[in-house]
């Protein structure tokens, strides 16, 4: 969003030949080249995203061995859906400014086009993932790891993990070694698959011997 803020302003300063502190961008060298660098670097971080996105619903469907398992909740799904919704709004509002800039300036638009175009369909086709609720979209938990994935992955492992406490029943929070503190929100599971999920949990604890509070003994 930063570097997309970047490049409108810019974007806008060179076309309408506006002036920042008396510079007048339009007549600056290697424009072309230089806005052209910036919609490549949004692209990459956009691929990012990407890759972040389908290789958790592929690391997720490897992982076939859970003691416990659900689908994410339906509230959980439909939050995931909203933002990448979002997502997709806000960009396509940039691309419909970039294609009315495209009009008066061709060469200095064609790049963030292309790129969010590409990013736009990628987000609704993860849209309909997300809808379709797939094998990935879960919630799960063995001896070795904690992970859900809605819109990304997300894991907790019990390696240095030293306690793990309920915070307003709204979220799970995991301290580990170094103050590293890790919270899973419970609207992750159905209010139903709380006390499946409670046990299994408190079953791997009591195994490796890591505290828990009395709030989550008594949750749900």
């Amino acid at each position: 969003m930063l570097l997309l803020a970047i490049f409108t302003m810019m974007a806008l300063t060179i076309v309408f030949d506006l002036a920042i502190s008396n510079i007048h961008l339009k007549a600056m060298p290697y424009k072309y080249e230089i806005m052209t660098g910036i919609a490549f670097l949004i692209f990459l971080i956009g691929l990012l995203r990407v890759k972040a996105r389908w290789q958790g619903i592929k690391d997720m469907k490897a992982f076939s061995q859970f003691n416990y398992e659900s689908k994410i909740s339906k509230t959980f799904s439909k939050r995931a859906m909203n933002y990448t919704m979002l997502e997709t709004l806000f960009m396509a509002g940039a691309l419909t400014l970039f294609i009315r800039l495209w009009v008066i300036e061709s060469n200095l638009m064609v790049a963030i086009i292309l790129v969010l175009i590409i990013l736009i369909v990628e987000s609704l086709i993860f849209v309909v993932a997300i809808k379709a609720k797939g094998d990935s979209f879960r919630i799960g938990l063995n001896d070795k790891v904690i992970g859900y994935f809605a819109r990304e992955m997300k894991l907790f492992y019990y390696e240095g993990l030293q306690r793990v406490e309920l915070h307003q029943s709204d979220l799970i929070s995991f301290k580990y070694k170094g103050d590293l503190v890790l919270f899973l929100p419970t609207s992750v599971l159905e209010k139903s698959e709380i006390p499946k999920f409670k046990v299994a949990l408190i079953e791997q604890l009591d195994a490796k011997n890591i505290y828990f509070d009395d709030r989550l003994r008594n949750w749900g």
